[in-house]
């Protein structure tokens, strides 16, 4: 059993070395305003219409493409040019941060991914999440690192988004900057939990 193991830690290692042999650095980092500027359009549409009192926001590390879901295949993302799928592509496995300084409607905390609270799911709020005050609602965002075209006047990103007493959901969302300001061009949703 004790080799089995270790074929098993030797055979993972040998992935992921594949795996980060195949996947391009990026070749530059955007500019960490012009990150945050797209991480909050994307907060403020997933939040619109959401009776939520506190958002919780991390970064999270994808070993790849979410779903399997090409971006570029998909006719609902609008026109993505080639160079941001493939700058997303290559960030989604780079740890980062979230910025602290977020803005919206509600009150946001930016956490690392272990800091995340408990979202209590449906139908009501299990005995995990006593002891919050009534009427309080959280809501759990997940952002992936930006991908950008080599101007950065265009991002894809993937989030995930939860509410307390709701279900889970995925999306990508594409966007453009016009006139200086980030605005979403089109949001897929591709997984609901």
């Amino acid at each position: 059993m004790h080799s089995i193991v270790r074929t098993a830690d030797l055979s993972l290692l040998a992935a992921m070395a594949l795996f980060n042999s195949s996947c391009a650095a990026p070749e530059w980092s955007p500019d960490p305003a012009v990150e945050h500027a797209v991480y909050e359009q994307v907060v403020r549409d997933l939040v619109r219409e959401e009776s939520i009192t506190e958002l919780y926001v991390t970064r999270i590390v994808l070993p790849r493409v979410p779903f399997d879901v090409d971006p570029m295949g998909s006719p609902y993302l609008g026109n993505l040019l080639p160079e941001t799928v493939s700058d997303f592509r290559a960030r989604i496995p780079i740890p980062g941060a979230i910025s602290s300084s977020l803005s919206a409607s509600i009150p946001i905390h930016a956490v690392s991914a272990n800091e995340m609270p408990t979202i209590c799911s449906m139908p009501g709020p299990p005995s995990r999440c006593a002891g919050r005050l009534p009427g309080s609602v959280w809501g759990s965002v997940e952002l992936s690192a930006v991908g950008f075209n080599s101007t950065s006047t265009q991002a894809l990103v993937y989030a995930t988004f939860g509410a307390d007493g709701g279900c889970a959901a995925g999306y990508y969302y594409s966007l453009r900057r016009h006139d200086g300001k980030w605005e979403v061009t089109k949001r897929l949703r591709n997984m609901v939990s």
